[in-house]
């Protein structure tokens, strides 16, 4: 997550502006009045990405963006900012791009990993689920998916370019 490295980044360049995406997910606590505490430089101010392109300053030099917004549960809104330069054709994807099927693997399937993705099913902590609905685990696989790999990201594997031959 690009969250965790950006008060290094802005020690790092002390002129640059960060700009931070209005719902953006932070986790133990909002970095909004903890901004020294977190290694932001003292003084530094997180701006906001408009959720209008148009107002945003570098909509004059050619960059559109994009919002997507994720409400997993309460206080716990996943928020991306992606930008599309119109002269190059370029997309710029700042957090992540990742591909995964619609169906869990079949290994997850099984207990006891089905366990896991039968409890991640779930809308509210007090929901009873049917533990034999492929749609159930379906879910639940998709919901943890997705949750999982924004909240602990070094749990993924970085593969380099060449290693994918």
């Amino acid at each position: 997550e690009h969250k965790y490295y950006a008060p290094q980044w802005s020690s790092r360049f002390p002129q640059a502006e960060v700009w931070i995406s209005p719902r953006t997910f932070s986790w133990p606590v909002d970095f909004g009045p903890y901004l020294p505490l977190v290694g932001f430089p003292r003084g530094k101010e997180l701006q906001q990405v408009p959720k209008d392109a148009a107002k945003a300053p570098w909509y004059s030099q050619g960059i559109d963006h994009l919002q997507i917004t994720m409400d997993y549960a309460p206080r716990t809104v996943f928020e991306e900012t992606v930008m599309y330069h119109r002269p190059s054709g370029t997309f710029v994807c700042t957090d992540m791009l990742i591909g995964l099927s619609d169906e869990p693997p079949e290994i997850l399937t099984r207990s006891p990993y089905l366990e896991g993705l039968l409890w991640f099913s779930r809308n509210t902590p007090l929901d009873t689920v049917d533990t034999s609905s492929p749609v159930t685990v379906r879910d639940g696989y998709q919901k943890s998916t997705l949750l999982l790999n924004n909240i602990n990201p070094r749990s993924l594997l970085s593969v380099a370019a060449g290693d994918l031959a």
